[in-house]
C-alpha cells in the first residue's frame, strides 16, 4: 500500500537483451496526446522539454509498489485493488487495476520507451536502471486527514530526504562499479514538491484532499467501488487517499522521461534508452 512507500523503491529494469515475445506496449487513450500542464519546463519545473523524437527499448520491467501497479494485485487475496469504479473512470476500457483515475507514470513512460516489436540487442548483457526515490508524503490526504486542522506531517518528509540523498549516492557508486550498466535516478521527491509549491502554475486548484474517498480530506479511506468522484478531475492533486491523478502523473512521467539533471541524475530516461555501452 502506498502509506508504506517510506520503505519502497521504484526501480524500472530496461533490457537490451530480451529475445522472447514482443514486450507490453502501453497506448494512451487520448490518441498520443498527453493532457499536461504549461509546456517548456527549464530547470526546476516538472514537465520537462519539448517534444524531441522519442528513443525506444525492447522491454521494460517494472519493481514498485501501487503507484506503478497496473493490475498486478487483480487475482491476489488482497484488500489492495484497483479493479473497480471509479477508478479507471478516465481509462479506455474502464478500471484495469491501476491506483489512478487513468494513466500512472509508467503508463506514460511505457509509451514513449516501448517498441511493438522486439529487436535485436544492442550490447550483449546491456541493461539500464532507472531507480525513483520516494516522493513528499507529508501532504498526502491520508497524512492531513490524520492531523487536526488540515495540516501536513513535515516529520514524514524529515526521513525521506535523507532516505533519497543516500539512494542518489549509490546510484553514482554505481555507475562507476558496473560501467556495462547504467543507472539513473529520478527525483520523484522534488518533482512532486515543485507541483505542491506551485499548484496554479500547472492547472491544478485543490491540493488537501483526494478527488475520491471518505472521511476528511477524503482521505481516511481511499476510493471504494461505484463512489462518486469528483467531477472536475484535471484539477486535483490527488486521486484518491494516497495516490495522484492521472494528470500528475503524465506531468511526473514526462519529467522523468525529458527532464534537467535537477531532476533526473545523471541522465533522464530518453537519453537513457538511447544509451550505448
Amino acid at each position: 500500500m502506498a502509506r508504506h512507500a517510506v520503505l519502497m523503491l521504484l526501480v524500472v529494469v530496461m533490457s537490451w537483451n530480451w529475445g522472447g515475445a514482443a514486450a507490453q506496449v502501453f497506448r494512451p487513450p487520448w490518441n498520443g496526446t498527453f493532457p499536461m500542464g504549461p509546456g517548456g519546463g527549464g530547470a526546476g519545473s516538472v514537465g520537462g522539454g519539448g517534444a524531441a523524437a522519442a528513443a525506444s527499448v525492447p522491454a521494460m520491467f517494472v519493481f514498485g509498489d501501487s503507484l506503478t501497479d497496473n493490475g498486478n494485485n487483480n487475482d491476489m487475496t488482497s484488500l489492495a485493488k484497483a479493479n473497480y469504479l471509479p477508478y479507471g473512470i478516465d481509462f479506455a476500457g474502464g478500471p484495469t487495476g491501476r491506483f489512478s483515475n487513468g494513466y500512472t507514470m509508467l503508463s506514460f513512460l511505457g509509451c514513449r520507451c516501448c517498441h511493438r516489436t522486439t529487436t535485436p540487442p544492442a550490447t550483449p548483457r546491456s541493461t539500464a536502471f532507472v531507480i525513483a526515490g520516494v516522493g513528499s508524503m507529508a501532504c498526502i490526504p491520508n497524512m492531513r486527514a490524520r492531523n487536526p486542522a488540515n495540516m501536513c506531517s513535515p516529520d514524514v518528509d524529515d526521513l525521506i530526504i535523507p532516505f533519497n540523498s543516500k539512494v542518489k549516492s549509490m546510484v553514482n557508486t554505481l555507475n562507476v562499479n558496473l560501467p556495462r550498466a547504467k543507472f539513473i535516478f529520478v527525483d520523484t521527491y522534488a518533482m512532486i514538491s515543485e507541483v505542491l509549491r506551485n499548484p496554479w502554475s500547472y492547472g491544478f486548484s485543490v491540493v488537501d484532499r483526494g478527488c475520491c474517498g471518505i472521511g476528511r480530506n477524503r482521505g481516511m479511506i481511499t476510493c471504494l467501488p461505484f463512489q462518486r468522484p469528483c467531477l472536475n478531475r484535471n484539477t486535483y492533486i490527488f486521486w484518491d487517499a494516497f495516490h495522484p491523478t492521472e494528470r500528475v502523473n503524465i506531468l511526473l512521467g514526462k519529467a522523468a522521461y525529458s527532464g534537467g539533471a535537477d531532476l533526473v541524475h545523471p541522465m533522464n530516461i530518453q537519453q537513457l534508452a538511447a544509451w550505448q555501452p
